[in-house]
């Protein structure tokens, strides 16, 4: 939270994302799709903040 042009905003997010995929999925291709669905997502989109994805990938 910042002070910008005499108004507090956010000005920068981190979304972490953990997820946890079956033995055997390919796990480079699963954090792809992390960061392709957070790259359309609507919401984030529309914001105007910095926005950095942290994404793990485990097997459980």
């Amino acid at each position: 939270l910042e002070r910008v042009d005499r108004a507090n905003r956010f000005t920068r997010f981190v979304l972490a994302a953990h997820l946890v995929v079956p033995e055997g999925v390919d796990h480079d291709r699963a954090n792809r799709l992390l960061h392709k669905a957070e790259s359309i997502c609507l919401v984030t989109n529309s914001m105007t903040a910095e926005r950095v994805l942290q994404a793990k990938v485990a097997t459980g």
